[in-house]
């Protein structure tokens, strides 16, 4: 177990991964739920060709919150 959680953690080290959700596919890396849409058409195989306009993500609805419900570290 210990050599397998070593081998994850060098693996997210290699991927320079900073947060979470995070999608490494090829040379192409994805940060947030946001970029879903674009990694799963990318493992798909329908990617815009190289100098293609890249599909237009979807917009995030606005949430008014009085607290932004993470954890006691403030990153959240």
């Amino acid at each position: 177990l210990r050599e397998r959680a070593t081998a994850a953690l060098m693996d997210v080290y290699r991927d320079d991964v900073f947060g979470v959700p995070f999608f490494v596919h090829g040379r192409d890396k994805y940060w947030g739920l946001d970029r879903l849409p674009a990694f799963a058409a990318a493992v798909r195989g329908s990617r815009p060709a190289d100098g293609a306009a890249a599909p237009a993500l979807p917009e995030v609805a606005l949430n008014t919150a009085d607290s932004d419900f993470g954890h006691a570290g403030g990153c959240g």
